[in-house]
């Protein structure tokens, strides 16, 4: 019955951070001035599956979006979201919006022009997730991070926010 229950509440969970996690993108991007429907075409087409999944076993680190200019690989600003597997043990479920949008006013707007990317970063042994394949790394420069506090709280998964600047 414990095993059960575990498995029930990290299942969900995970859906439920996945999806929270998809809807503070969407209103970074649209902030900085992004069609937010690329965050929504992705994570349809692999993020939300990958994220899931690595959340369900433990091996997801964090979900990563990086502004750039097309054919670099400097990040020009960007945001994380490290996830831990240590949630408040109540049975609420709780996103911290103010506190994000406080956030985006503080992190490093991208130029005029570039593009993002939406990373997931892993510890060694997460399970293969189809169509989903190593990313090459970015260089962050000269940004620096600045942690922003937990945004998503649940009962066994919890999710900061980091932003970086200059």
């Amino acid at each position: 019955m414990t095993t059960r229950t575990l498995a029930y509440a990290r299942t969900h969970t995970a859906a439920y951070v996945s999806d929270k996690i998809a809807g503070l993108m969407k209103r970074l991007v649209n902030a900085f001035g992004f069609d937010p429907r690329g965050v929504a075409d992705a994570w349809t087409e692999w993020i939300d599956l990958a994220a899931r999944t690595w959340m369900e076993s433990g091996h997801l680190i964090a979900f990563k979006i990086q502004f750039h200019m097309p054919g670099e690989t400097l990040v020009r600003g960007g945001f994380e979201f490290p996830i831990r597997y240590d949630g408040n043990g109540e049975a609420d479920l709780y996103v911290d919006e103010d506190h994000f949008r406080e956030s985006i006013a503080k992190a490093e707007r991208p130029p005029a022009g570039a593009l993002y990317r939406i990373v997931l970063a892993t510890s060694p042994g997460a399970p293969p997730v189809k169509g989903v394949g190593d990313a090459p790394a970015f260089s962050m420069g000269t940004l620096t991070a600045r942690e922003a506090g937990s945004v998503i709280v649940t009962p066994d998964l919890m999710a900061s926010a980091r932003y970086y600047r200059k």
